[in-house]
């Protein structure tokens, strides 16, 4: 099923002098999620770039075509690009976009790390563990996988681009080995609701990267989809208190 607008359309790019957030988004969206977050960011003089990542803003078809060395490189361009410009880098990533941020700083010098939705552990689902373990299916009908009425069904497409998916969860396993190569500050805000990357992901995120600092947050009110849930507002208050505290501190030398 074809997405009603086009794919330079979903991208976005405001500049700033404070300095850059990198924001990444999930499986099967695009950056448009996470506009409003992005909108309020800016308004503290921060530079925003919100690529679209290969694959993404089309059908699924081309989801399932997409592979992650291809995210991944994406994603390193666009902060080498950003680096060029700008002193302090911080990235933002939602879920699929929390496993590329955390790729990102494994390998890069950040700022500070914001983790909305961390995918490193999914679903506690026995059900859909198997479909995922032993379903060999490109596509999957969306009603075998989410109820209509489940508020993280995905939107836009009516299956499910199990192709991608599987490059999601290769992420997620290198990910998880390289965690403790990481040492930047991190802010993770998860939905206490969340049934696709349960709440247990913080636990997990806390024991085991390297980096120092690691504030959490459960947002009760929201599920897996943060980013237009009811607890946006606290998102976006705690995400530019994040990058204050750690821009002050890399100023001053701390």
């Amino acid at each position: 099923m074809q997405r009603s607008w086009k794919k330079e359309e979903l991208t976005y790019s405001l500049p700033g002098k404070q300095a850059a957030l990198l924001i990444l988004h999930g499986f099967t969206g695009n950056p448009i999620v996470l506009k409003r977050i992005a909108r309020h960011i800016h308004k503290e003089d921060i530079a925003i770039e919100a690529p679209l990542l290969p694959g993404h803003g089309g059908t699924v078809e081309e989801i399932n075509s997409a592979t992650m060395e291809q995210w991944i490189n994406t994603v390193d361009k666009t902060f080498i690009h950003l680096k060029k410009q700008h002193t302090h880098v911080f990235v933002m990533g939602y879920s699929l976009g929390s496993l590329l941020a955390l790729e990102l700083a494994s390998g890069r010098t950040l700022s500070g790390i914001i983790l909305l939705s961390t995918a490193l552990k999914f679903t506690r689902s026995q059900h859909l563990r198997q479909m995922i373990a032993e379903d060999t299916r490109p596509l999957i009908p969306l009603d075998e996988i989410f109820d209509k009425e489940d508020p993280q069904r995905l939107q836009g497409y009516e299956m499910w681009p199990a192709l991608g998916f599987c490059e999601v969860l290769r992420l997620s396993h290198q990910v998880r080995r390289r965690l403790q190569n990481i040492h930047a500050p991190v802010l993770a805000c998860h939905g206490q609701k969340d049934t696709l990357t349960p709440p247990e992901n913080l636990d997990y995120l806390k024991n085991n990267i390297g980096s120092h600092y690691v504030e959490t947050h459960l947002l009760e009110k929201s599920h897996h989809r943060v980013v237009a849930g009811p607890d946006q507002d606290k998102i976006i208050e705690k995400s530019i208190h994040f990058i204050h505290q750690n821009l002050n501190q890399e100023k001053q030398g701390i």
